[in-house]
């Protein structure tokens, strides 16, 4: 098992996204997220192990500091890694890397835990689409994903720690308004 601290979407704009994980699992190019009962979100930190209740209180913290912020979700990509990721990724904004910034300097007792691709100078912000599909399913994914999704503003928030594989969330704080 792992963790992630997440950051996840108003409730609209998550829907249209689920909207679009059902199309790509009826259209045979991808069906993890929606029969994981995954949520849309962005990923800021992954995990080997954590203690659960130490990062908990993190979030809060942050939670009490950071603003909700829009996110602009304006271009479709894919990670080239045997997972066969395709996402949708936002325009970086200063909102964005100094919520991920943040969330690495008050988790580094757990350096040592953390996946090298989520950290500062590493990291590619994105909201996963389809995983772990094979080669031809994320060709298909990304024509579905091109033809029938929009870029769009989403609001970040919420932030929260979930256990992966299978999915169980752990906690969910709303960002200051």
């Amino acid at each position: 098992m792992a963790f992630a601290i997440e950051l996840f979407f108003d409730r609209a704009n998550s829907l249209k996204i689920v909207h679009t994980w059902s199309i790509l699992r009826e259209q045979g190019a991808g069906s993890y997220l929606i029969e994981s009962g995954s949520q849309p979100h962005i990923t800021l930190a992954v995990f080997n192990e954590v203690d659960v209740n130490k990062i908990n209180s993190i979030l809060n913290r942050i939670s009490q500091e950071a603003n909700s912020f829009s996110l602009y979700l304006s271009s479709l990509g894919t990670f080239l890694t045997d997972e066969g990721t395709v996402f949708l990724a936002p325009v970086v904004t200063e909102q964005l890397l100094s919520i991920h910034r943040m969330v690495h300097e008050l988790t580094n007792e757990y350096d040592e835990e953390k996946w090298v691709h989520y950290l500062p100078g590493k990291w590619v912000p994105h909201c996963t689409m389809t995983t772990n599909h094979s080669k031809e399913e994320g060709i298909r994914a990304l024509d579905i994903i091109k033809n029938q999704f929009r870029p769009i503003d989403v609001i970040v928030e919420r932030i929260g720690l979930v256990e992966f594989r299978p999915i169980k969330k752990h906690s969910e704080f709303a960002l200051y308004n």
